[in-house]
């Protein structure tokens, strides 16, 4: 049709569109979930008779909640990450919808890496690997969505310089999971800890906010 995009005429609409909220509204309606479903991990301690007992049993759960704790935060943290994502997409088209789904798929992981690390985390080393591939494959799913907006001109056109350093800056904090990960091997579950400084070292991150503050909330 006149007038239309190049790159718009050869789709149909059912591939191609600006119609973002149903979108959005999912992916939020799964991150609900996922983070709905931390909580799950936490057990309220039965057949307590004393003060004494129950601070026992709590303490029981003390690595149930270290875990949710973290979790609870890094999927906070993607959530926001990912509608500022949207904010800056003015289309989508199928391939973004397929990566978009490849991410919620990691994301809805998290509560039973979560468990496993909670559960199992200071004694088996490997479950602490899978959680951590689990949040390394979420940023790189993520990175692939940058990098596929960026290239396909979905983004707007006011952000296409900070979408192209985001899915740099993906890239950077999927490969700073991947590189801690032989480090569980001595702190265990503690190792995500050590991510909040090394994260703060991403060159990209700076990039973007001195290009711009990003969209608006």
């Amino acid at each position: 049709m006149k007038g239309e995009p190049v790159e718009q005429r050869d789709l149909s609409s059912a591939e191609r569109g600006g119609d973002l909220s149903r979108i959005g509204a999912f992916s939020d309606g799964v991150f609900a979930i996922a983070i709905t479903l931390l909580v799950l991990q936490l057990e309220v301690p039965g057949g307590i008779e004393s003060d004494s007992g129950f601070w026992d049993a709590f303490s029981g759960e003390a690595a149930d909640f270290y875990a949710f704790t973290i979790s609870f935060a890094v999927i906070g943290r993607f959530w926001f990450l990912h509608h500022r994502f949207m904010q800056m997409i003015r289309e989508f088209d199928s391939g973004l919808i397929g990566l978009n789904m490849v991410y919620l798929f990691f994301v809805v992981l998290i509560p039973f890496t979560s468990e496993l690390m909670g559960d199992y985390g200071n004694g088996l080393t490997a479950t602490v690997f899978i959680y951590i591939a689990n949040i390394a494959l979420v940023t790189f799913s993520a990175a692939l969505m940058y990098v596929h907006a960026g290239r396909s001109g979905l983004a707007r056109p006011e952000f296409q310089r900070i979408v192209h350093l985001g899915g740099k800056a993906a890239f950077f904090i999927s490969g700073v999971f991947i590189v801690t990960m032989p480090l569980a091997i001595w702190l265990g579950p503690y190792t995500p800890l050590v991510w909040f400084p090394l994260l703060r070292l991403n060159p990209y991150q700076r990039s973007r906010r001195k290009v711009s503050d990003g969209p608006p909330a």
